[in-house]
């Protein structure tokens, strides 16, 4: 298996902040994007959702596909 991304243990904290700013890194990928998309926590969400490499037809399809309950998510527009 191969070792993780700093990224990625980023990403898999439990410290919402930690998760945050795996989002100002410099080797962002789309993957990594859209595991932040994904995450139970608002404030990852939002953080994620205004990334400038994120384009609204990829948040669109995130919000589409996001798992969970959507009521919580706040509204973007288009």
């Amino acid at each position: 298996m191969p070792e993780l991304s700093d990224i990625d243990k980023l990403l898999d904290s439990p410290d919402p902040v930690e998760r945050k700013m795996a989002l100002r890194q410099p080797d962002l990928s789309e993957h990594h994007l859209w595991r932040a998309l994904q995450d139970p926590d608002r404030g990852v969400f939002t953080t994620a959702s205004s990334h400038p490499s994120l384009s609204s037809a990829q948040l669109q399809y995130a919000l589409e596909n996001r798992s969970g309950d959507p009521s919580d998510l706040p509204i973007f527009g288009t």
